[in-house]
This record gives structure tokens, C-alpha cells and sequence, in this order.
């Protein structure tokens, strides 16, 4: 296929920059992708609307997987710091600060001690000099890209509760826009509190706006199917082949089944229980995930309180 999403999209200029950007980035994604094994791969929707669900467990390696396993174009949500360069910059400082910091960024004594066994001052200064070009190459490289592949940003830091509604409100209807013209589009579920799912240790609690999503394309008769990609494994940078990550990709899943299965029908149509359904279904894709987890990768639960029983196994 020559353009990513030429299938997908009239806009072919908008076609040819993903095409053009999953060049640039071929490398690095062919390097952190490395030793992936994808399982369920026939399940992949390469064409027609399709909200993809996955977890988020490192940072980037499953983001590399997922445009190297599909050949169309895929629109990711992501938070909005990424699309803004002064933000996108004191972001990317603050992971510095976090991870490799300076003698001078220490903040308080318990951050002094924890580190002052640690060689940070004899190699972390070295560590960011190397560093510091290819940062600031990434600020300036970036957002503007993920501006013009038309990426859909999210605010999950504001203070202002009505801003960042208002904001995010703006990017559900995007997602909203663009399924509904034959898209696929990535939520990454990612929680900024750490907050984990009760259903299983390793996935974060998801976000609400995955029903709120499916729900908006349920009322205007659109019931695309939704894509389970379970990612274990993952975190760090560089490849591990001693201990691969893996895709598990599921079998489409139909918000229509979940309405039906727990008669939400008339609840849904008499409107005012929107928020619930909404939250109601997020869980419900955690305790998909738990059963993908536990019955197909072998991954228990570390849990006490967890009831295996309750979990719906995939199909």
C-alpha cells in the first residue's frame, strides 16, 4: 500500500505525511519493536472504522509495535503537552530531573539521600551533555508532527476542572469524527495517578472516556468494533530478547453486546445515564483484559480480593 491510509481517507496529503512520518521513524521503531511477539495478528482490522484498545505499560515499545503491525494509519490520544512545545519541553525536563538528575535540581534532603549513594554526580552531568541534542531535536521535532498527522491530545493535568473538560469534550468528538469516517483510532490507557485496576495488578484503571466514545457512536447507530490489544512486557527502551514483550491482539468486541447483555437499551435511550455506562463499560474492558491476562498469558493475579470467576474469559 503505498499511503498508510489511502484506503481509509480522502485526504490524500494528510495520507502521504504518515506515510512520510513512519519513514523518518523506521528505525527507531524496527529497534524498540525488536523480538516483539504478536499473537492473534489475524484479528487486526485493516480497513472501516475501529477503536483499538491497549494498555500502556511502557514507554514506547508498544506504540512502536502497533504502527509496525498495521499498515494502515492509526490517529493515537495522547495528553496535550506532546503537541505543545514549551509544554512538551518541561515535560521532557522534568523525566530528566526525575530520572538522571543534577546535584543542583535536588529539591529536598530525602531526594539527596536516597541519591547520594548513587553515582549521579560523576556520571549523570556526562549522561545528559549526550543527551541534550537529541531532547532538544525531539521538542522541535515532535509536536509539529504529531499536530499535522492530526494525533488527538488530551489534558489530563490542568487544576481547572471546567477547562479540562471543555478541552478534553473537544477531543471526544474528534475521536468521534474520525471513526465515523472509517479510522482507527488508539486509546492508550495510561492513569496519572497510578491508580491499578482492582481486576488485575499489571493494567491501570481505564478511562471513562472509552465508553463515552463507544456510547456518542452507539446513539448515532454506528456500532464499530473495538479491538482488545493486551501488551505485556514493554517497559525500558531497549530491546530484551531474553524476556520478549507480547501483543495479544482479541477478537472485536460489540458495544451493542454489552447493552444487550446487561438491557442498558432503555436506560441509554431515556437519557441521564450516560456517565454511568460510561464508566460501567471502562471496567468492563478491565476485566477483559484481567481474563486475557490470566488465561492466555499466563500472567496471575497478585491480588487477594481477586475472583477469577468473575472474570469473562476471551475469546
Amino acid at each position: 500500500m503505498e499511503y498508510a491510509n489511502i484506503i481509509q481517507s480522502t485526504d490524500i496529503g494528510r495520507a502521504k505525511f504518515y506515510n512520510q512520518f513512519e519513514k523518518e521513524l523506521k528505525g527507531i521503531i524496527n529497534c524498540v519493536s525488536l523480538f516483539f511477539k504478536i499473537i492473534g495478528s489475524e484479528n487486526k482490522i485493516e480497513n472501516g472504522p475501529n477503536l483499538i484498545i491497549a494498555n500502556h505499560p511502557g514507554i514506547g515499545k508498544e506504540i512502536a509495535a502497533l504502527i509496525k503491525m498495521y499498515s494502515r494509519a492509526l490517529y493515537f490520544t495522547l495528553r496535550k503537552e506532546l503537541t505543545n512545545v514549551k509544554e512538551f519541553k518541561d515535560l521532557a525536563y522534568s523525566y530528566l530531573k526525575k530520572y538522571i538528575p543534577l546535584r543542583k535540581e535536588l529539591t529536598n534532603v530525602k531526594e539527596f539521600k536516597v541519591l547520594a549513594y548513587s553515582n549521579f554526580k560523576k556520571y549523570n552531568p556526562i549522561i545528559r551533555k549526550i543527551l541534550e541534542p537529541l531532547v532538544s531535536y525531539l521538542i522541535s521535532y515532535i509536536p509539529d508532527r504529531l499536530n499535522k498527522l492530526g494525533m488527538i491530545p488530551f489534558d489530563i493535568t490542568s487544576k481547572d476542572s471546567e477547562v479540562r473538560e471543555e478541552y478534553n469534550q473537544n477531543s471526544l468528538d474528534k475521536t468521534v469524527e474520525l471513526l465515523e469516517h472509517n479510522q482507527a483510532v488508539v486509546m492508550l490507557q495510561y492513569n496519572q495517578k497510578g491508580r491499578r485496576s482492582k481486576y488485575h495488578h499489571y493494567i491501570p484503571s481505564f478511562s471513562p472516556s472509552i465508553g463515552m466514545v463507544a456510547l456518542e457512536l452507539y446513539k448515532k447507530n454506528f456500532d464499530i468494533p473495538i479491538t482488545l490489544i493486551v501488551f505485556k512486557g514493554g517497559q525500558g527502551f531497549f530491546p530484551d530478547p531474553l524476556n520478549p514483550p507480547v501483543a495479544y491482539v482479541n477478537k472485536p468486541i460489540y458495544f451493542k453486546d454489552y447493552v444487550a447483555e446487561n438491557k442498558l437499551e432503555g436506560k441509554i435511550l431515556s437519557g441521564g445515564y450516560d456517565k454511568r455506562t460510561s464508566l460501567h463499560f471502562a471496567r468492563f474492558l478491565e476485566k477483559w483484559f484481567a481474563g486475557i491476562f490470566i488465561n492466555k498469558l499466563g500472567l496471575p493475579n497478585n491480588l487477594d480480593y481477586y475472583d477469577i470467576n468473575n472474570v469473562k474469559k476471551p475469546a
